[in-house]
């Protein structure tokens, strides 16, 4: 067998549209870096750094915990984007506990309660009304901004500065855990993988996970194999809400106070996370590992783009380019293997 017999299929793999679909802008933002790294001759000194990649892992820890949550109600073929808004307010909860109780321990279940709550809303509302996520989503969305600074008076609420707000703020926004050979990981990347692990966990080895795709995958025909296509959505947005309130836990820790519309846009980043790492838009297809990826690549991207000092509107430019290509990808790849 002659070696171009043998490449044949490796090559096939790598121009298979699957591969492409998956990977494609991955390629496109490691050629971007490299034109970076031939303008500029110190880019890639900066750009690894550990205090930058230490940067870059903290910044995209609020993207890929909002991803997940994004990432399950899309795998089932529904779309929330409310989920920033859910965050803000679970932000605000988490605040108002803290600075009335003294406690962190409380203020946490009592976000995520909340998270969870009004998820589950979303889901009653799309699953018994029968009108579409994105609908719901929209109205709702509006409802918890305007509960939120209802309940602040749009104010900011202020963590007091005390030994518990300081425990609270280094076990989930400023502590590190020291690896073997002084490498430090910031706390919330160990909260994204303890979260990737168990949410991995329950989509790849549980009935419920198996039942996420089957509805994403065709709702009508998750129905007539026996699936409770209802309660399985209720169930994916009711964890999509309480996955959004322990952003809200990292993203309160992080800047020490409660802020109604803090998380408002995280959303959409979220979808683009989702969208980018390569999983379907159309649900049934993906995986977290790829929304965790997918969020990295925001991440390097802003922080690049930041490094080399560009303009921010251009930026926006830029970022939207990547999102309408990683789309542009998924439908072509869709249509190739139909």
């Amino acid at each position: 067998m002659t070696a171009g017999a043998l490449s044949t299929p490796a090559r096939g793999r790598w121009l298979s549209p699957r591969f492409i679909g998956q990977f494609g802008v991955i390629f496109a933002v490691l050629l971007l870096l490299m034109a970076f790294a031939l303008v500029r001759e110190d880019f890639l000194q900066i750009f690894f750094a550990p205090n930058n990649l230490a940067n870059i892992g903290r910044q995209t820890t609020l993207l890929a915990i909002t991803g997940f949550a994004m990432t399950l109600i899309i795998l089932a073929g529904e779309i929330d984007i409310s989920l920033g808004a859910i965050a803000s307010m679970c932000g605000v909860i988490i605040a108002l506990v803290i600075v009335n109780t003294g406690s962190w321990l409380l203020a946490i279940p009592a976000g995520i309660a909340v998270g969870a709550l009004l998820g589950a809303i979303n889901g009653l509302i799309t699953v018994r009304g029968g009108i579409p996520s994105f609908i719901v989503t929209l109205g709702t969305l509006n409802v918890v901004q305007g509960a939120a600074l209802a309940l602040t008076n749009a104010s900011t609420i202020t963590l007091p500065a005390n030994p518990t707000v300081n425990e609270f703020r280094s076990l989930f926004a400023r502590g590190v855990v020291t690896l073997p050979f002084g490498i430090q990981v910031p706390n919330p990347v160990i909260l994204v993988a303890i979260l990737l692990i168990a949410l991995t966990f329950i989509l790849t080895r549980t009935r419920f996970g198996a039942n996420v795709y089957a509805v994403g995958g065709g709702a009508a025909s998750a129905r007539l194999a026996g699936i409770a296509v209802g309660r399985v959505k209720l169930l994916v947005f009711t964890l999509g809400g309480a996955l959004a309130a322990v952003a809200a836990v990292v993203y309160t820790a992080r800047l020490g106070n409660g802020q109604p519309l803090g998380m408002i846009g995280y959303e959409l980043d979220a979808i683009a996370a989702v969208v980018i790492g390569g999983t379907s838009f159309t649900g049934g297809r993906g995986s977290l590992w790829r929304t965790v990826l997918g969020a990295l690549l925001i991440g390097v991207l802003n922080n690049a783009l930041t490094l080399m000092n560009v303009n921010f509107n251009l930026q926006l430019v830029v970022r939207g380019a990547v999102i309408v290509l990683a789309v542009m990808l998924d439908a072509w790849t869709r249509r190739r293997l139909q």
